[in-house]
Parts: structure tokens; sequence; C-alpha cells
């Protein structure tokens, strides 16, 4: 039987190199697909890729095994995004017009900024929803809730995101 990604990264916690690369070798297109839809720029995403998987080795004791791994991987996956965005809009000299951000990644930072300020469970079932293409079912059973509170949950984080992104406007 397969071993479920909690328990790879426990193993990796106790130094099993082997668990990483397995965690490494599952996630490795969902996390380099994610990066680049966000970003648009497949130099900044192989830059952000490796911080992310540096990141998880540097954060791996930080894991709790409470929460599911994949949400926790991609929440460091925008984290650095977000960060990566912020820092070359500030080092950015307006000679230079080849570092390429774009307004939609520009905009794209701003929504995940928002996502952030939802709750650990309204980021989950925002990230699954949309990043993983869960459907209600799948997010319950996943998360260990009624279908009914999975749907509740999700419209209350697409509400509060409505309020956010409506403000930053």
């Amino acid at each position: 039987m397969e071993q479920s990604d909690i328990e790879l990264m426990i193993q990796y916690q106790k130094g099993s190199e082997v668990a990483f690369n397995e965690l490494y070798r599952r996630h490795k297109g969902k996390v380099y697909g994610y990066i680049l839809k966000k970003t648009g720029n497949s130099e900044m995403t192989s830059e952000i890729f490796q911080d992310v998987f540096h990141k998880l080795h540097t954060n791996k004791m930080k894991f709790d095994g409470k929460r599911e791994f994949l949400p926790w991987l991609f929440v460091i996956c925008h984290n650095l995004i977000i960060d990566h965005i912020r820092k070359i809009r500030t080092n950015i000299d307006p000679l230079e017009n080849d570092i390429p951000v774009t307004d939609e990644a520009f905009e794209s930072v701003k929504e995940m900024e928002a996502v952030t300020r939802l709750s650990d469970k309204e980021q989950t079932i925002i990230q699954l929803k949309f990043d993983q293409g869960y459907d209600y079912k799948e997010i319950s059973n996943e998360l260990g809730i009624t279908n009914s509170s999975a749907r509740k949950i999700y419209s209350r984080a697409i509400g509060k995101l409505k309020k956010l992104l409506g403000a930053q406007s």
C-alpha cells in the first residue's frame, strides 16, 4: 500500500531522504504548474520552485501532521510567490524594462494576499477547490467535514474575498 503524504513527511522529519524524494516526485509537477500559472514567467517560476523545496526542507519540523501536506506545501508556494514579486517590485530600476512581472501576475499576488487573511480551513478549501479542482464531496472527504459544511465554509470564504478584493481596488 502506498504511503500517505503525511506518513512520508513524518519519515522525512526523522531524516529519510527516500521519503523526501517520494514527496518531490509526487508533487513537483503540481507545484511547478501552480507557480507558473500565478507568475506567467518560466524563469521566475524556476527560481520560486527551487525556493519552495528549500523552504520545505528548512521548515520540515514545523509540519505537525494535523493538516494535510499538500495544502501546507501550497501555502509555502503562495507565500514565496508573494515575497518574490514584492522583492522584484521594490528593486525595479525604472530604466530596466526586461523584468517580466505582468499586471496579471501582480493581480494574482493581490488575490493571494487576500487569501492569507482567511482562516486556515477557508484557505485550505479555496486551495482545494481552485488549485486542485476538488468538488465539495472530495473536499469534505479530505477535511473530514460534511458536504454541507464544506459548501458553507467555501461560501463564507468567497464572501470575505469579495470584500477584501473590493477594498483593494
